[in-house]
């Protein structure tokens, strides 16, 4: 179809479409895109977890080493029956 000077600013008509195609120089476009789309997926659902494991994580309050009573206790009650 030819175009004149006179079609620029024209309505396309229903005949007509538009195909927006990508250009790759190499095939390798897409893969880059879904190997940072999985990273970042995985670096979303990994964060919470690391974070909430910290969060959980029993805090041991540190026993002065001459207090034999605590540290006899202590482990008494780390100790599986």
């Amino acid at each position: 179809m030819d175009h004149t000077v006179s079609d620029i600013g024209s309505v396309p008509t229903t005949t007509q479409a538009v195909v927006l195609v990508p250009s790759t120089s190499n095939g390798r476009s897409q893969s880059n895109w879904a190997l940072i789309v999985t990273v970042l997926s995985l670096t979303a659902l990994i964060t919470p977890a690391v974070y909430l494991r910290f969060f959980f994580q029993q805090v041991e309050l540190s026993i002065d080493p001459t207090d034999y009573a605590a540290r006899t206790k202590r482990a008494l009650s780390q100790t599986p029956p």
